[in-house]
């Protein structure tokens, strides 16, 4: 077997003679203010140099399921293997671009795509990764373990899979059961993949992201302690701000690879290796051994990301919307909002309000600029008297809400891509309010 990580969750695995892509995504994330990073945006075409005979999704955020990269492909009769979801709308997505290939399994049953390779993909079963209670889940994400069938190598793909410690446990017992052996090798994120704390001004982003990054790593030690890897690489979560929100990334909550790679030589019986940028890793002896063979291009650092993107404009200024047609597609999105929470039985105990800016700018340390002030704001409240658990402010531009309103922009990938800036009170992340958001487009 051999990996090669190029960014975020773009992992290709090699056994024999196939070869499957999973998550492939270059470039600057749709809905979103996200770039790869460190493989750069101007890699066009590598998905279809690579050739995958496979492509595995793990799940619909635009930065796992990138469009424009699996566009590139000219082999349209390119196998997919995705989770059979409920609502089949990743399927249904695959086959708007023209892809017809499409094997959605059934999870925790394992799938051969060739004499060489085959997988099982695992569901998640937690809505969130601190598990909190929530009323409003989403059959969203996947994690995948693949199996080289003839070196009987097994690599354990976590992508961004919410899984408890309990659920790292069940994927162990089944590889052992399955394929005879533990995880030789496995990649899992560790820190903020979200909009806290990088996008909530009004806090102390440092000590947040601070607490978050020492939560995460006792996390990611039990995580650890019950998959029993031999092997370790970081992947998932990995981007770099990009445009005028540029200033955040000082703030997003993940460890340096030095930080990272230290804590798991303190507190873990496993080899840690670092492939990201187009680096492969193939079985050599008890351990992994790293070759470089990318020849594309890369950033050296991430300051050098950070500086190359920062004047580059966000997709949603593409249109502008007046006031009175972004009050018009409020008030019906106000009814579809309602609807679908009287729907799902989901008592609405939150108040949210939405301060619009014709060009809402930030300073150096990633707050509003000084004299930058609303053009409106429209506030979302219940419509009886309830217990009030949450307020929410967010701030955006008056065209990002427009088309958020409109159903031509993602409210789940602008929530937590770094298009919209937040205050809450109390600070306390309470998965409802935000994801109830998905529901107010008209």
């Amino acid at each position: 077997m051999k990996i090669t990580h190029y960014c975020n969750s773009f992992i290709v695995v090699e056994a024999g003679d196939t070869v499957l892509a999973c998550d492939p995504w270059v470039g600057l994330e749709e809905n979103n203010a996200w770039a790869t990073y460190p493989i750069h945006k101007d890699n066009f075409g590598l998905l279809d140099r690579i050739n995958p005979d496979a492509i595995y999704i793990s799940h619909l955020h635009f930065d796992h399921f990138d469009r424009k990269t699996l566009m590139e492909l000219r082999d349209k009769n390119v196998r997919f293997f995705i989770k059979s979801f409920r609502d089949h709308r990743l399927a249904g997505r695959i086959r708007e671009l023209g892809f017809e290939n499409i094997t959605e399994c059934e999870p925790w049953s394992e799938v051969e795509i060739s004499p060489d390779l085959s997988i099982a993909i695992v569901p998640q079963d937690t809505n969130n990764v601190a598990g909190f209670d929530a009323d409003i889940v989403y059959d969203l994400d996947t994690s995948v373990i693949i199996r080289d069938r003839r070196t009987k190598e097994v690599f354990y793909n976590n992508v961004d899979n919410p899984l408890s410690v309990a659920g790292f446990s069940k994927i162990r017992a089944f590889a052992l059961e399955n394929f005879g052996t533990g995880i030789d090798i496995c990649c899992v994120p560790v820190g903020a993949a979200s909009e806290f704390p990088q996008c909530f001004p009004k806090l102390d982003r440092v000590s947040e992201g601070r607490r978050i990054i020492n939560d995460a790593l006792a996390n990611f030690k039990n995580r650890m302690l019950a998959l029993q890897p031999r092997t370790y690489f970081f992947a998932g979560g990995s981007y770099v701000i990009y445009g005028k929100f540029g200033s955040l990334n000082q703030y997003v909550a993940q460890p340096s690879m030095d930080e990272l790679e230290r804590y798991v030589a303190d507190n873990l019986d496993m080899q840690f290796v670092h492939p990201e940028g187009g680096r492969s890793l193939t079985k050599q002896g008890d351990g992994w051994e790293m070759s470089d063979e990318f020849d594309g291009k890369r950033f050296s650092s991430r300051a050098e990301a950070v500086a190359e993107y920062k004047d580059l404009p966000y997709d949603y200024r593409v249109a502008s919307y007046p006031l009175d047609e972004i009050t018009t597609l409020y008030e019906k999105a106000l009814e579809n909002y309602f609807g679908v929470l009287g729907k799902m039985k989901v008592e609405m105990r939150w108040i949210i309000d939405f301060n619009i800016y014709d060009d809402l700018e930030l300073t150096a340390a990633g707050d509003i600029a000084p004299g930058c002030e609303p053009l409106a704001t429209f506030t979302l409240s219940p419509k009886s008297d309830v217990e009030i658990i949450q307020h929410l402010v967010c701030h955006m531009d008056a065209c990002l809400f427009g088309r958020l309103l409109d159903n031509q922009h993602i409210w789940n990938q602008s929530i937590s891509g770094t298009h919209i800036l937040y205050e809450r009170e109390p600070n306390a992340f309470m998965p409802d309010v935000p994801s109830s958001l998905n529901f107010l487009r008209a």
